[in-house]
């Protein structure tokens, strides 16, 4: 016949067991911290509009365009200070951001509105966008350039004689 140990025999082999398991953990956290050695890849991170921000493993020699399939940007969104056939460096940092802007059109409108447009579209080119009085006058800002987010144009109305 086999002999049981009693509980609290148990319990006494269970915290025995269970102060070993602790201090072999913690020995693992002392020292040096593990290093993954990459001497064929960097890392760059990427921030902004794009499907995939966060740091990324790449070939060392790889350029922006290189890494556009893996983060996937947003479009209307171009990298701020970097162009594509930028070979790219450990630690690098990259962000893209939107390339439009709000413009708010009023005056001789129907309705004021609010359009998404690319810095440095002309007025002229995006007024297909917005309905017009048939007294406003175009002259004057059909050539205006949109240079800033939330710029405000006013389309003036014909002068009577």
């Amino acid at each position: 016949m086999q002999k049981q140990l009693p509980i609290h025999e148990w319990l006494a082999v269970f915290c025995f067991i269970s102060i070993l398991l602790a201090l072999g953990s913690f020995s693992l956290f002392r020292g040096d911290p593990i290093v993954f050695d990459h001497d064929d890849q960097i890392q760059v991170r990427v921030t902004g509009e794009v499907g995939h921000p966060g740091y990324h493993f790449i070939p060392r020699g790889s350029t922006l365009y290189d890494l556009l399939s893996v983060i996937q940007p947003h479009p209307d969104t171009e990298p701020v200070k970097i162009s594509l056939d930028e070979v790219l460096e450990d630690g690098q940092s990259i962000r893209f951001k939107s390339t439009l802007v709000k413009v708010h059109v009023k005056g001789a409108v129907t309705d004021p509105v609010i359009l998404n447009l690319k810095i440095g579209t002309q007025l002229r080119d995006a007024i297909d966008q917005v309905e017009l009085d048939l007294d406003a006058d175009l002259s004057k800002v059909q050539y205006r350039e949109i240079k800033r987010n939330n710029q405000s144009i006013t389309i003036p109305r014909r002068k009577k004689c």
